[in-house]
């Protein structure tokens, strides 16, 4: 299974960068993993639209699905043009009230709805929901293939749910919003620090950590540094481009 990162920022981008979005491949399957601001222009550098096998947005912030209302269109042309038939999944939470419908679009594009408990089979690879703890329906995305194991933790604050979909990941690709410095304000918008990020990763057993969803305003270094002078095990930052094999 293969990671690819395409963008990392939150809640806006920063200069020269993207808000989260992950691509995912095993064998001939394409699933895209959030779709935030700017991501779908550095997807097709490494896929085209009419390659996607899905896509699965963890929650409907904008900085998590923005750029899904463009991919709406991009895949109505390519059926249009006859390069796909079929039209595009996009499972999401259900709510809130009256972001999921525009997920549909005509025939390119139909939302599923995602529920938490649930494992749906995406081509090649196998997605579970896992509900986590954020102001609006999120879930943590666990992406399995045939050797690999990713989770994704979304947004969310410290709870039981990100550490049971984190549990025994080859990779865990965790929030870490807030640094020390500004921890207060974590827990009460439903995020995490890049220290609880590293605690996350160490109580579920995670064989490498990913910072990803850091502020637009942050050095980033000071992330990572606070994530290492705990973790148990690996830690780095979620750099566009980036390229990982799990499994």
């Amino acid at each position: 299974m293969k990671l690819t990162i395409l963008g990392h920022t939150a809640p806006f981008p920063a200069p020269g960068r993207a808000c989260p979005g992950y691509l995912v491949e095993e064998g001939s399957t394409r699933l895209l993993l959030d779709a935030g601001n700017g991501v779908l222009e550095r997807m097709l550098a490494h896929c085209r639209y009419e390659d996607l096998t899905a896509v699965v947005a963890s929650h409907l912030h904008f900085d998590h699905f923005a750029d899904l209302l463009v991919l709406r269109y991009a895949i109505d042309v390519c059926r249009a043009l006859g390069d796909r038939r079929q039209g595009l999944p996009v499972y999401a939470p259900a709510g809130p009230a009256g972001l999921p419908e525009l997920l549909t679009y005509k025939e390119a594009t139909r939302w599923v709805p995602a529920t938490a408990g649930e494992a749906v089979d995406v081509g090649d690879l196998r997605v579970s929901f896992v509900a986590v703890d954020h102001p609006i329906p999120t879930h943590a995305v666990i992406v399995e293939g045939e050797r690999g194991r990713l989770a994704y933790s979304g947004d969310s604050r410290w709870g039981e749910g990100l550490i049971q979909a984190a549990q025994g990941a080859d990779l865990l690709l965790c929030e870490a919003t807030f640094q020390d410095r500004d921890r207060h304000l974590a827990a009460p918008t439903g995020h995490l620090t890049a220290t609880e990020a590293a605690r996350v990763a160490d109580r579920a057993g995670a064989g490498r950590l990913v910072l990803t969803h850091i502020q637009a305003f942050y050095d980033r270094e000071v992330s990572l540094a606070e994530a290492q002078a705990v973790a148990g095990g690996p830690v780095e930052l979620a750099e566009e481009g980036r390229v990982y094999h799990l499994g």
